[in-house]
């Protein structure tokens, strides 16, 4: 049973992806990874009316000085490279002058890139067949995909299956499934998938809100990989950032965030390379003392999560 959260005595990391301009009535964004910007607009509402917001290296000194933090503190960050934040999001950040961090995978700026998550929501919703076949790791199955919920369930299961996996076996199985359904990026026309380009987040960077931050180049598990890999993931983003934004880049957040996507080995690595923080996607709330290393995040719309202040 998930424990309750505090809003008023602990803090709160809201996670964010994107934010998005239109409603979809196929499978796009069943998740809700990308909030509708009217909702979003309400929330950022509610924090500066109702609550205390705060960038993330604020509220990373509060917990580590261990006093009590004020009232429904709250910090505001956005996980991948998403250019819906920048024409939805910081319109909305600048108006209720809330601050937020934004963790980038930095092999995605400026480029057509889709995360394989994404590609894979794009080849099942526009699937014409009556069936989707998953063949692979001596795992065979035959999904129906009639329907929209036929789709969400087959999409789920093999999402995770291919989360459990090493990140090469995952790459060769999506290039399959890419081959296989002829899928074409250059299709898609929703604001779900298009990447911020560098003048975009120069722009956001020099906003005194907002903050820039790390989370890998190709948004890879960094516990599934070898360390040497994890490593370059993590000091090359560090190092892109620095050169691109003209100064030192010392926040980070792990790609996909669960308890078993990072580790001790991976926070050495972030402490070595003179790295703040790096908050998980774990649900929950923050205590002063709480580790900058599993720092909890809350995914407020994503899977239906609600939002935590009413």
């Amino acid at each position: 049973m998930r424990q309750t959260i505090d809003i008023n005595n602990k803090a709160l990391i809201l996670l964010y992806h994107g934010v998005t301009s239109a409603y979809y009535n196929d499978i796009k964004n069943y998740s809700g990874k990308h909030i509708h910007k009217d909702i979003f607009a309400k929330q950022m509402k509610i924090l500066t009316t109702k609550c205390t917001p705060v960038s993330l290296r604020e509220l990373s000194e509060m917990l580590t000085q261990k006093q009590k933090i004020p009232q429904r503190t709250v910090a505001v960050t956005f996980d991948d490279c998403f250019q819906n934040t920048y024409y939805n999001a910081m319109p909305v950040l600048k108006q209720y002058k809330i601050p937020a961090t934004f963790f980038i995978t930095t092999g995605y700026v400026g480029t057509n890139r889709i995360i394989w998550t994404d590609i894979l929501e794009m080849i099942i919703a526009d699937l014409k067949e009556k069936f989707i076949d998953f063949d692979f790791l001596d795992f065979s199955k035959q999904y129906p995909t009639e329907t929209n919920k036929n789709k969400i369930k087959a999409l789920l299961d093999i999402k995770s299956i291919l989360k459990s996996i090493d990140e090469n076996k995952k790459q060769n199985i999506m290039k399959c499934l890419v081959d296989q359904h002829k899928f074409q990026p250059s299709n898609t026309t929703t604001d779900l998938y298009s990447n911020l380009k560098w003048h975009q987040l120069k722009e956001m960077d020099s906003d005194k809100l907002f903050e820039i931050g790390g989370h890998t180049v190709n948004h890879v598990i960094l516990s599934y990989v070898d360390l040497d890999i994890a490593k370059k993931e993590i000091t090359d983003s560090k190092t892109i950032l620095e050169k691109n934004l003209n100064h030192p880049v010392d926040l980070f957040s792990y790609p996909e965030g669960q308890k078993d996507h990072y580790n001790d080995n991976i926070i050495k690595i972030l402490k070595e390379n003179n790295f703040l923080c790096s908050p998980s996607a774990i649900w929950g709330d923050n205590a002063p003392g709480a580790d900058l290393f599993h720092l909890k995040r809350i995914m407020a719309g994503f899977n239906h999560i609600d939002f935590p202040y009413p």
